[in-house]
Parts: structure tokens; sequence; C-alpha cells
């Protein structure tokens, strides 16, 4: 350092971090370069940089040019002229990131520093990990090296851009060091720069900063809480936001964190566009270490406010800043009309098989609390499509668009939909039909609807099919329809019938039938100056084609087209069957047997897989909304579609398991993917269950809904293709509150046999799914306990009901310690484990189990797959692969930024993570380092490592 320049690298220019050095680099006694590993941030700073250093600089165009060309940690080793920095500051998001920045790799940054530097670690970071990165260093280096120093910040982006940061410093034993008055400079001068004095009882004030940090996230993050509590309160009961908020910002009631945060909380309650200035995820980051700091139990109000953190993280927010915390709050279902008393539905047609509404609301307008309680087909006819948020009791709300022409089925029998919708900025507002099936028509002749001329099938389900019929200008149809219907106009036109009269048509005109024995001619007589109706009202120009969206209750149909095979009744199930179930499936045939042996024997190929692409379409959204995708149907159809045709995909899966919603679902080519997939040698299968429900006196645990109307599914799911079936059962660890309970355990275990029973009945074969959550701090010994206790119970209930073992699979986690346990086990101890536990328990009649990722990386879960193949021996089963997340975050990772999926590259990418999953199938997968092991220090390769 000279006597007049201060030299400064930063690790982290995201919001806070990028203000906070470009004001440094405008002052002319500092020289500033910095790095972010992801690009587009980096490539942000580097835009702003070039006009931030001042003109007057003596080495203004060598540093611009340094910093262009700063790619890598590496670029940053003595970049002034040769020379160290005096100061390294991180400004990540968390410990993790520090370590691998400063302590990884084959040449470690801090290797490169003399013990004139200090490094800074401005990131919220525990106490805790302040002193392993200073012990870690210590050792790469020799006992010497740079210093390492924590000052955590406050004060968010505006102020950190203004120089007025608050920071928290571990009291220097050395006032005079450089980065003392670097850190006055971005603190007002020093008025909040805060000297935090060693901790009672400790040697060293290092750590002590993050304690002071810890402890004011508390703070924080409580007061955003009740702050949204508040103002989601004074929302519900009436008050004038406005004024609410005026009033408290001057009175007793006022924090700084509602003064903040609550102007950005009101933007959106009032439907207009809220900044994004500190994520959801930061504070389920820094209230879990303050969790971990504190003693157990010590801190009730901060686990209450990471629970509502972490809530919304569930709910698809993890994107969202956190001043939309509101919406957790904002259950307000105290008040809840039936969908015909909610003023937005337009009831046009009511009779004893349907009742349907016309739904039109513009943007910025929210329905009330409505309950669905029938079984609905949705067509949406926004023009443009549509932007909303739906908020459904008990989940929250999530942001959703329905295109043109959409169309979409909700069972609610048996679990009754309560929820309201908001229409938000975007194309348009919101223009639906909502269509209730009441009742099963009577049975009549065979439709013929498949053999009719432009007569596309859209949505296929228990109760109900969907066409979509589409006439060109001058273009005619002679149809007649033997079943009871209802026709839905999606786009204007003039309809001429029967050669005798026009009929003008717009959108959202209704028409119910009977079934008649003559049929009826009709002809598009519309011409190019046909018009659309927008959201708004306004008529718009459209296309002359005139669309017909119509459903026809399926119930009294006897068989549809052979590819379909739907049988004209619910399957219900006799009342004996539950008291005849003896081992050996007795009731099943002979040839039931072999088919469902053969399937079974194909999923277990040696090698080979399955691909989970089972994910609702509310869970694959939050995935896309997370790298910036927006969540459709269509989105979603050409996202399955690329998994399911990438160039030798084939060569590593058996099967795929897919959502009803892809089951029914066409590829570009119009072929329906359960037949795609089978031309492809990869078989079909669906995930059967509906929602999760909790159990009442079990601290948590839950079951799978389901059950009831599963025989009738399964009938629908194989007459679509399907040959197999996945039902999951998840369970947690906490060995504290004795969950799994023993309830829970046999409630669940007895449902998975009940499902395999149902579905081998109808030609399916079952995997069953007992899944217990990484989370917790369990040991690995109490893992494989718990783990043999929960199967145990599983193959027995099998055994008991009498389902047909050879004829079924098994899809079980892997065996791990919890996410938190603070034990450290290597890669062979957790695969030896795996093994042990079905050793013990896992039956020799089924041929195989494909193991779950559950939230585990790659690298992990393929190491760990591996291991157990290598100390599997002579055991009789295949153990492969039935991953989703594993296999499906790193694609998406590819699109951040983008806008678009990339499919090409998805493609690439999936078919060598297939490669590396397969050779750990077979145990031929070589981990590297770390990788698969549990509660260890060292480095885990990259991804592109892997590949490479």
């Amino acid at each position: 350092m000279t006597s007049n320049t201060t030299r400064v690298v930063t690790f982290g220019v995201g919001s806070m971090g990028s203000g906070m050095t470009l004001h440094l680099a405008s002052l002319p006694s500092y020289e500033v370069l910095a790095y972010d590993a992801w690009t587009p941030t980096l490539e942000r700073f580097v835009d702003n940089y070039a006009s931030t250093v001042p003109t007057s600089h003596p080495r203004q165009q060598d540093l611009i040019a340094k910093q262009r060309s700063v790619k890598s940690v590496e670029d940053l080793v003595n970049p002034f002229a040769g020379s160290p920095p005096d100061v390294v500051i991180f400004m990540v998001v968390n410990s993790d990131q520090v370590k691998d920045l400063l302590l990884s790799g084959p040449s470690p940054y801090a290797k490169t520093l003399p013990s004139t530097t200090t490094v800074l670690i401005m990131a919220t970071c525990a106490p805790s990990a302040i002193l392993e990165i200073d012990a870690a260093k210590s050792e790469l280096c020799g006992g010497g090296g740079c210093r390492v120093v924590d000052a955590p910040v406050s004060g968010g982006p505006v102020k950190a851009a203004a120089g007025k940061l608050s920071i928290m410093l571990s009291e220097p034993e050395d006032m005079s060091l450089p980065y003392v008055p670097m850190l006055k400079d971005i603190s007002g001068g020093g008025e909040t720069l805060f000297m935090i004095p060693k901790l009672e009882g400790k040697t060293t004030s290092l750590g002590a900063g993050s304690m002071a940090k810890a402890v004011h996230q508390l703070l924080a993050g409580v007061h955003i809480s009740s702050a949204c509590e508040a103002l989601t309160l004074a929302k519900n009961v009436g008050l004038d936001l406005e004024c609410f908020y005026s009033l408290v910002v001057t009175a007793a009631g006022n924090s700084w964190m509602f003064q903040d945060r609550g102007r950005r909380t009101i933007d959106a309650m009032m439907s207009k566009d809220a900044a994004i200035k500190s994520r959801v995820p930061i504070f389920v980051k820094d209230l879990n270490i303050v969790i971990g700091e504190a003693k157990a139990g010590a801190t009730p109000m901060a686990e209450l406010a990471l629970s509502k953190f972490e809530r919304a993280v569930e709910m698809g927010m993890g994107g969202e800043d956190d001043s939309q915390l509101w919406k957790v709050f904002d259950d307000d279902f105290s008040h809840v009309v039936d969908v015909a008393e909610e003023p937005r539905h337009h009831l046009r047609l009511h009779n004893d098989l349907c009742r349907a509404f016309f739904v039109k609301f513009d943007i910025g307008d929210t329905t009330l609390a409505h309950k669905h309680a029938c079984d609905s087909v949705y067509i949406f006819l926004c023009p443009d499509g549509a932007n909303v948020n739906n908020h459904v009791q008990g989940t929250g709300c999530g942001k959703d668009f329905m295109e043109f022409g959409e169309v979409r089925y909700g069972e609610h029998c048996e679990c009754p939909l309560v929820h309201k919708i908001t229409s938000l900025e975007g194309p348009g507002g919101v223009v639906c039909v909502d269509a209730e099936i009441l009742a099963s028509p009577p049975k009549m002749g065979k439709p013929e609807v498949e053999e009719m001329s432009g007569h596309e099938l859209v949505k296929l389900r228990k109760k109900v099919r969907v066409f979509k019929l589409a006439l060109a200008p001058g273009q005619e149809l002679d149809y007649q329809y033997s079943f009871f219907h209802l026709i839905v106009v999606a786009k204007n036109g003039k309809l001429q019938v029967n050669d005798s009269y026009t009929a003008e048509k717009k959108p959202g005109d209704m028409q119910f039938g009977e079934p008649a024995g003559f049929s009826t001619k009709v002809k598009n007589v519309g011409d190019s100056n046909s018009h659309g109706l927008s959201s708004s009202g306004e008529s718009i120009k459209s296309k002359a084609d005139l669309d017909f969206i119509f459903h026809s209750p399926m119930l009294f149909r006897s068989v549809l087209a052979a590819t379909f095979s739907i049988t004209s009744f619910y399957a219900v199930l006799p009342s004996s069957y539950a008291y005849t179930m003896n081992t050996g499936a007795p009731h099943l045939s002979e040839a039931r047997k072999a088919q469902l042996r053969e399937v079974a024997s194909q999923m277990a190929t040696p090698g080979k897989g399955l691909t989970a692409c089972d994910e609702g379409p509310a869970t694959i959204g939050g995935r896309f909304e997370a790298v910036g995708i927006s969540n459709s149907e269509e989105t979603r159809r050409i996202y399955r579609q690329m998994l399911f045709t990438a160039p030798g995909c084939e060569n590593y899966l058996s099967g795929a398991i897919l959502d009803p919603e892809t089951l029914y679902q066409k590829s570009d080519d119009g072929v329906l993917f359960p037949q795609l997939l089978k031309q492809r040698g990869i078989l079909p299968g669906v995930k059967p269950h509906l929602k999760i429900y909790t159990l009442p006196g079990t601290n948590g645990d839950t079951v799978m809904q389901g059950l009831d109307s599963l025989a009738a599914r399964c009938k629908e799911y194989v007459a679509a293709g399907a040959v197999f079936a996945k039902w999951r059962s998840p369970l947690v660890i906490d060995v504290s509150k004795g969950c799994p309970t023993d309830i829970a355990i046999r409630a669940n275990m007895h449902d998975l046999a009940r499902y395999a029973l149902i579905c081998q009945d109808e030609g399916l074969v079952p995997i069953v799914e007992p899944d217990i959550s990484l989370s917790g701090s369990h040991t690995l010994e109490q893992a494989i306990q718990i783990n043999i206790k929960v199967q145990a119970e599983l193959y027995k209930a099998m055994i008991d009901h009498g389902v047909y073992m050879e004829g079924s699979t098994l899809k079980p986690n892997i065996v791990n310690p919890g996410r938190d346990c603070t034990e450290s086990y290597t890669v062979e101890e957790i695969g030896a484990a795996n093994i042990r536990v079905l050793r013990d328990v896992f039956p020799v009649a089924m041929p195989g189990a494909n193991f779950l990722s559950g939230g585990q990386s790659l690298q992990d879960a393929a190491a760990r797959l591996s291991a157990m193949n290598k100390v599997k021996g002579n055991s009789p089963w295949n153990l492969s692969f039935s991953w989703s997340q594993a296999l499906q975050l790193p694609l998406l990772d590819l699109c951040k930024a983008k806008g678009e999926l990339c499919l090409d590259e998805m493609g690439k990418l999936y078919v060598e993570e297939l490669k590396i999953a397969s050779a750990a199938a077979k145990g031929e997968w070589s981990w590297d380092g770390e990788e698969g092991s549990h509660g260890n220090k060292g480095k885990k390769r990259e991804l592109s490592a892997m590949l490479g």
C-alpha cells in the first residue's frame, strides 16, 4: 500500500456488495477490483464500474481494463500491478461461499495473500463459522497468513451505495490498520461503525461482530414478520392502508422495518409493482443462524418468524422481496361463499347434469373467497392470456398464467377447493367458463366423436372428455352427438345452421345438448372482419376461425376408441374384497401376474433407471419461476417433451413417472406422451395420489389422500397408456418429538399396501415409496433403525393385503443422517447402511429398488448409489435411481436470466447426467473427494467437472 492508496478486492457484488464497492471505487484514495461467481451480476457491476472510477484517478484506465479482464478468482491474485490487496472483502451469501472462494481449489486464494492483508467477512455468518474459517486459514498457511476479521453490515442497497452502512466490527487490537479507515469511509465517516468487544469468556474478539449481527437479525426478522402481519390485518378488516401507514410511522408502534418494508407491502397489496431489495431466503438463512447460535428454546420469536419465512419459500416466494411475507398471513377465509354466490361468476346454465358459469374480472380485481365442491372443467378464453395470483386456503398464494384456449380439470368432490384469485398486470383480465359436473347422465350408445373430422381430444378425465373443434372460414361440418354435451364458443364467429338460419356466436356462449337421432350441419360464414372480445370489454381483431370447445360427461359411455378402453362406470370394489386377501395374490389371474412381472422386470433393467417427472403444476412452476421461466401448461409440455426425447436418453431409462397432466399431453407431432415413451422403449407410469393430509395428534406426521377414487383413476391411467404407478408416503424423523409416530407408520404403510393391491387389480405395477426426509438432526444409526422399522411394516402390510410382490417395486429414500446431524460419515458408511437395511427386511421376491434423490445433489446421490452397488455383493436386487431434482435442477440453472427454456443445452446436459446415474446404478461411478459423505469439509466437484 502506498501512503495514500488502499487496494481492495471484493468478492460478491450483489445489491449491497455492488453499491458498497462502487462507493469505494468513486473515492480517489482507493484502488478497487471485484469478482462475482454469477456472471450476469459481475457483468452488471463492470458496466457501472467504468463510469464510477473518477477520471482524476491516476490509474483509472488501468483499473477499468483490469476489471474487465476479471473472470475468475485467479485473476485477482496480485492484481494491482503485481501487488496483493491490502483488504479483501467478502459480501457473499453465506460462510460456505467464503470457504469456497478463500480456502478451496488447487491454489487457495488465502495462500496468495501476505500477512499484511486483512480479510473482512462482511456477510452474515454464524460466529462459529467465522472461527472455523480462521482456523482453516491458519492450518492452510502454516499458522500464519492473512488476518481474518468479521465485520457484518446492515442497511440495504441504498445505504451501501451512499457509504452509510451500519457495521458491526469485532473490535480490532490495532486501530491503525488500513481496513479501519476504509470501514469509516463506508459507514458515514464512522458514525455507524460499531466496535464490538470480545464476548464474555472469550480470548479474542473474533466472532463478536457476527454474534451482534445475529441478534440484530433476530430483531429485523421478527419486525418484518410483525409488520406484515399487522398490515395484513389492517387490509382484511377494511382499514385504509395509506392512512394506517401514515399513522404508524409517526407513532410509537413504528419500527425501521415497518417504515421501510411496509411501503413495499402496501404497494403489492394494491397490485402495484414492489421493488425487490432483500429476498425472502436471506432471512431463512439469518434466522437459522440465530437459532443455531442460541440455546434450544431460547428464541421462540425467532423460531416463529423463521416458520413464516420458510412457509413463504414453500409457497414459491423465494425470488420475492421479504416485504411480501404478508402473503403468508393473508389467510382471510373467514367468509367463504359458494361459487354460485361469487359475483364474478355469472350462472349461464344449470340442469341436473351440469352447472356452468361465465367468469370475468379485470386487472387488479380479486374474487371473494369461494368454494368449488364439484369436479369442474375450466376453459380459459382470455384473448392474450392472463396472469393471476391464486390464493388457495391452507396452501397460500402462487402465481399462474392461463393461455387462451387452455383447458384444466379440477377434482373437487373429495377435496373441495377454497380459493380467491387476483388478476395481475399483464395481457388482460380473466375470462373463463367454469362448468361443474353434477351427475352422471344415463348410459347411451357409443359416441363417435373420435371418428369425426376436426375433433381434437384435449382433455380426458374420469368424468369428462374435452374436444376442440376449429372451423375455418367457409368450412362446414355434419355432426351427430349420441350423448349429452355442452358446447362452449371460444372465438367470435357467424354460423349457418342446416342451411336455414345464421347464428352470431361470441366467446363464452354455451349450449347444452341431449343425444340426437339426427345430424346437424353447421358452416362458418364469418369473414376477416370478425372480432373477439377482450377482457376489458373492448373489441379486438381476431382471425375468422371459429373454435368450439365442448365437453361431455364420460361415465355414461361404454367404451371410447380402443386406444383408451375406458369403461362406463366407476370401478367400485366389493365390500368383501378387503377380507379375502391372501398371500400369493390368488385373486389375480396368471395372465395378469405374468404381465405385472414382465413390467416390473423391465423396470429393473441393470444400468437403467426412472426419470421422475411427476411434479404437479405448482411444484414445477416454483422451479420455473426461480429461474425466470413463466409457468404455463405449454411450457410444462415442451419441458417434459425434452426429457422424453433427448437423443440417447432411452439408453439409460427404463421408465418415466408422469403427473396426470403430462399423461394426457402430446408431442409436437401429436403423439400422446405415453405412446411416445413406449416407442422409445421407456415405460410410462403415473403419480395417482392426491394431496397430503396432516394426521391430528402426531406432531405433524402426514398421510396421502386419494385411495377412495383410486380404482376409477387407475382405469383412466391404464386407458391412457400407463403401465405402472408410484405412490409416495412422506415421513420425517424427529427423535425429540417421537416422529415418525407408530400410528403414522402404520397408516402410511397400510395405505401403500392398499394402493398396491388396487393398482395390480387394474393392471398397473405399483411402485411403493416410503419417503423419509433428509431434514432433521438424527444420526445414521438412528436412520437405519427407523428405516428398518418403516420398511418392515410396509412389507408385512403388502403381504397381509395379498399384494403380488414379484409384480411390484420399491422407491426408497437413501438412508442418510439428518441434514443437520453434527456427526461425520463417509460415503462408504452411508452405502453400507443402505445395504444393511435392505438385507434385513427387503423381500427377495421384489426385483429392484429405485432410490429417490430427496433433495441431494447429483454429486452426492450418484456417489451414494454407486457405493451401495459396490458393496451389495450377492444381494439379488437391481439397485438404481428414480431422480427428479438431482437431474432437473442443473438443467433449469442453464435458463437463469434467459427468460426461456434452453431446450437443446438442457437435453445434452440431461443425457450426460443420465450417464452418471447409469454408472452409479452399476457401481461403476467413481466419486471424488468428499462427494457422498456427510459432515466432512472436503471439496466436492462442480457438475461441470464431473461431466468433463
